[in-house]
């Protein structure tokens, strides 16, 4: 979603090539510190479990406000804010996937098919975003709504893995796992 940024500022909003470079550093600049920020509330106060999730939904919510993105100062507004989801995210995930795990002889085997997954989802979801926006002549509705579906699917099976957690640990949705 976030690599195709720069080119939806270069072809939609008329932005310069140094503009739309921006963008994507300014997301990055911003993700660096989200992820420290939601780790530590994950530790100390809700989980990364639950952190994940409220998490995921909070970036699949701005992946469906990239729709209404119609001006430059929106186009950073929203770099902004999907630099500090996604870089929350990104931060928990780690902690969240491995406090699946109940025998840490298996933590690593676990985590890594965990981050396996991830790739091949990192790996399809660009290109896929690509040939949406080629289908459509080049204009980023139909791709806009992909990224967002994509993202809120991807959320809502979080929610479920925590609810299912949850039940098998026989504790509150949101207790701090």
């Amino acid at each position: 979603m976030m690599i195709y940024i720069n080119s939806f500022g270069r072809e939609s909003l008329s932005l310069s090539e140094l503009e739309s470079i921006n963008l994507v550093l300014i997301s990055n600049a911003v993700a660096i510190l989200a992820r420290p920020i939601f780790g530590f509330l994950a530790d100390r106060y809700v989980g990364a479990m639950n952190s994940w999730s409220v998490n995921s939904i909070g970036l699949g919510i701005p992946a469906f406000g990239w729709i209404g993105v119609k001006t430059r100062a929106g186009l950073y507004a929203y770099s902004v804010v999907m630099g500090f989801t996604n870089g929350a995210a990104q931060g928990v995930f780690p902690g969240a996937s491995s406090s699946l795990v109940n025998d840490i002889s298996k933590m690593g085997s676990w985590v890594g098919m965990a981050y396996a997954l991830v790739g091949l989802g990192t790996l399809a979801g660009s290109p896929a975003l690509g040939a949406i926006i080629d289908a459509s002549g080049g204009k980023y509705l139909w791709g806009q709504v992909w990224a967002g579906v994509v993202v809120i699917v991807g959320a809502l099976l979080i929610l479920t893995t925590s609810w299912l957690v949850a039940v098998k640990g026989k504790r509150g949705l949101w207790a701090k796992a």
